[in-house]
């Protein structure tokens, strides 16, 4: 162990209890499992996995590097974000729903944020945390096949009822970040239960975007598509084909009653209530400019888009004569609910996340070696983050634009998982810099079956 909590490289195998702790946080929080079942609500998992990651971190302080928040400026840029939420709130419409809102709501996500980026100091301990991520996508799935009925919505669409804190535009989001690590895991797993679960982990997304019955979803789908196509270069096109095939048979199969007459709206949306109705999203989408307008530095105050749509909105006059019936609606947008609710400057930072995840992430894997790809189990898992992370940021950037998405925690993780490359590639580059050769194949063999065992 090297002082201030750093660990070297290669000296873990076995998750930590405050890895375990996060592993747990991350199924318990993505898969809402204990929303479904009574007795595992009763025992408050969230809430005491939310108290152990802060006492963890206070009473063991080597688990954790605080200097992580130094290493890029994503932690810089989070800190950045939660001062204008907390600095706007006085200046916005409601001080108190916006203090009440940081504190009861945004508090439960940014603090396990912060510990996230600093508790990830190795490749393996990203390693456990992705595969967290998979195993509480996965439980959602299972909840959400086989658990789950459809019912019948507008336009005869049979599609999943709202699960738990998600309905199917929700959904659609968690899956486009969870794809693209399915296909990490199903590259650099060293076992063939990992490399199965991987398997039925991309099955199970192709059938529950089917079963979500959204266009949102769709077009994440199709999108992380052509980015699988288009971005990852060291898969041979025979194999990306396989992996696109077995997402759409998975989705055909699926396919519920009047799912697809729902898609073909897509391309053909001239009377879609988007499009033609006072609250679909064209018209927030509008009115939510209008607020940043108004209020462009703090915004009309973090989770204040519903309470400006009954105070400033230009459809006041329609309400006061009877015309339109009052509704209080989020903006159905992220980037609008950003922008709205805390100003153009934080709008800025959140664009600059995805941007880093997308390009910024491009940028630092060609300085990476091509034997990476074919090295050590840690240099092989981060050259496969460096490929496929970038698509889950573009995923969430097309379904983004459909959900109000910025104060839920599964973007966090993966802003978490986005700092962490940034000080772990060039830890590694660094090393080898520091030696006169890369590793032969002897000593990748070798490697490659000593970390067989651990993580899948």
């Amino acid at each position: 162990m090297i002082p201030g909590g750093q660990v070297k490289a290669g000296s873990q195998r076995r998750p930590d209890p405050m890895r375990i702790i996060l592993s747990l946080l991350i199924i318990v929080g993505i898969s809402r499992i204990h929303q479904h079942f009574g007795f595992i609500a009763a025992l408050h998992p969230g809430l005491l996995l939310f108290v152990a990651v802060i006492g963890w971190t206070i009473l063991v302080p080597s688990s954790v590097d605080w200097r992580l928040l130094r290493a890029s400026w994503l932690p810089k840029g989070l800190l950045a974000i939660v001062l204008i939420a907390c600095l706007g709130a006085p200046f916005g419409l409601s001080f108190g729903a916006a203090a009440a809102h940081i504190l009861n709501v945004y508090s439960r996500v940014l603090v396990p944020a912060i510990v996230f980026m600093i508790a990830i100091r190795t490749a393996y301990e990203l390693r456990v945390l992705v595969w967290a991520y998979l195993i509480g996508i996965s439980v959602l799935l299972w909840v959400t096949i086989f658990l789950m009925d459809l019912r019948p919505s507008s336009g005869g669409l049979a599609r999943v009822g709202t699960a738990f804190m998600y309905d199917g535009n929700d959904m659609g989001v968690l899956l486009m970040l969870a794809l693209p690590m399915a296909l990490t895991t199903l590259e650099t797993s060293g076992t063939k239960l990992g490399r199965w679960w991987s398997v039925l982990s991309l099955w199970g997304i192709g059938s529950t975007v089917a079963r979500t019955g959204s266009r949102g979803a769709m077009v994440g789908l199709v999108t992380v598509a052509l980015g699988l196509m288009v971005v990852v270069r060291h898969v041979s096109v025979a194999k990306k084909a396989v992996a696109v095939a077995v997402l759409a048979l998975a989705l055909a199969v699926a396919a519920p009653p009047g799912y697809w007459t729902q898609m073909q709206t897509i391309v053909n949306p001239e009377d879609d209530y988007n499009l033609t109705d006072p609250y679909g999203r064209k018209a927030l989408a509008i009115r939510g400019l209008g607020y940043m307008a108004q209020y462009p530095v703090f915004g009309v105050g973090i989770s204040n888009f519903s309470r400006a749509e009954t105070t400033i909105s230009p459809l006041l006059d329609q309400y006061a004569v009877g015309a339109i019936a009052i509704r209080t609606l989020v903006a159905h947008n992220t980037y609008i609910q950003v922008g709205s609710e805390l100003g153009i400057p934080a709008l800025l930072i959140w664009l600059g996340f995805l941007w880093t995840g997308v390009f910024g992430l491009q940028k630092l894997k060609r300085r990476v070696p091509s034997w990476w790809k074919k090295a050590d189990p840690d240099r092989r898992f981060l050259h496969a983050m460096l490929t496929y992370l970038p698509i889950s940021f573009l995923g969430f950037a097309t379904t983004s634009f459909f959900v109000s998405h910025p104060y839920l925690p599964h973007f966090y993780i993966f802003l978490g998982y986005l700092a962490s490359m940034f000080h772990l590639v060039p830890r590694l580059l660094a090393e080898d810099a520091g030696g006169s050769r890369p590793p032969s194949p002897r000593r990748q063999r070798i490697g490659a079956r000593r970390w067989k065992g651990g993580v899948a």
